[in-house]
């Protein structure tokens, strides 16, 4: 099982913005060598003048169609913050 970490920084210039700062975490495991699955949880501090932060989590996957050609998949929702679902479905195409 994989885990990694993100972090970081953005410096808002837009008047009614502010800097804020996010952080996440996923975990990943390859099922077989087709089959990556994942979960993530991730937020950030209030991004404008009287916000509030944001928590949100999001399971997902990657499914190898053939070499060069993944099927990537995602859904999730905000445990903190707006109440948004989200969802996606895309394809992955390796040039190398």
């Amino acid at each position: 099982m994989d885990a990694l970490r993100q972090r970081g920084f953005w410096w808002q210039t837009a008047g009614e913005t502010r800097n804020y700062v996010y952080a996440g975490a996923v975990l990943e495991r390859e099922i077989n060598e087709r089959l990556t699955l994942g979960a993530e949880l991730f937020g950030n501090s209030p991004k404008e003048r009287n916000g509030r932060s944001d928590v949100a989590f999001n399971i997902g996957g990657s499914l190898k169609l053939d070499g060069h050609i993944n099927l990537l998949f995602t859904g999730g929702r905000d445990i903190v913050g707006d109440t948004h679902a989200t969802a996606y479905v895309g394809l992955q195409v390796l040039t190398k």
